[in-house]
């Protein structure tokens, strides 16, 4: 693997975890509304039931595709981890603490230096390294 396709690796790994976590707060958001939706929908019984009762289904249906979604997306994301994960794991430090907190942790670079102690120049030149040294995994 060159060091590109290891960046590319480690970056496409931390975007599904941004992904993932995306269709989480979409399918709470919308499992709230729908709540809050057939509680008030159970107060009122009003006899335009038939609408409010195409647009819970609707709602319902929607929620149903979002979490299939979510359900593969967290699968493949897992599959990832666990390739990720394991490769990281191979390094020394100070490269397996950079590569984790970039990509795993999705931190910015001068947290990432905080958290090994080291500047934010020594930090990349180390991240260069540890790609250098994930790609040769």
């Amino acid at each position: 693997m060159t060091v590109q396709e290891a960046k590319q690796e480690l970056k496409d790994y931390r975007d599904s975890i941004a992904y993932v976590r995306e269709k989480q707060e979409d399918l709470e958001e919308l499992r709230a509304f729908l709540e809050k939706t057939t509680t008030r929908l159970s107060k009122t019984k009003t006899s335009s039931n038939s609408m409010s009762g195409d647009k819970m289904s609707d709602g319902i249906s929607r929620m149903e595709a979002i979490q299939k979604e979510y359900d593969k997306k967290l699968q493949e994301l897992l599959l990832k981890k666990f390739v990720v994960d394991d490769k990281i794991e191979k390094l020394e430090e100070p490269y397996k603490s950079i590569l984790f907190y970039r990509y795993s942790r999705r931190m910015p670079w001068q947290q990432v230096a905080r958290k090994i102690d080291y500047s934010i120049q020594d930090t990349y030149r180390k991240h260069g390294k540890a790609l250098q040294l994930y790609a040769n995994l």
